[in-house]
């Protein structure tokens, strides 16, 4: 008579470790890759209106100086 060894006709599930492990790394991964996208897009847009303001403040300042020149040359002509 054939012996059939009991452990062989039982089927266990036993999830692998090393495959969750590296879907969890690989989530972490991305997580922090589409963080430091927008991060780095957030970073752009604020120096963007940095330089924006900087624009708008020289051209203040032009502005009232081209207008104190001319008040002066108004007054030279006076």
């Amino acid at each position: 008579m054939k012996q059939v060894n009991p452990k062989s006709q039982i089927t266990t599930f036993k999830p692998s470790m090393g495959k969750a492990a590296t879907a969890l790394c690989s989530l972490i991964i991305a997580t922090a890759f589409f963080y430091l996208l927008l991060v780095q897009a957030d970073r752009e847009q604020v120096n963007h209106e940095l330089a924006v303001a900087n624009a708008r403040a020289q051209l203040a300042e032009l502005n009232a100086q081209e207008q104190e020149n001319n008040k002066e040359q108004h007054k030279g002509v006076n």
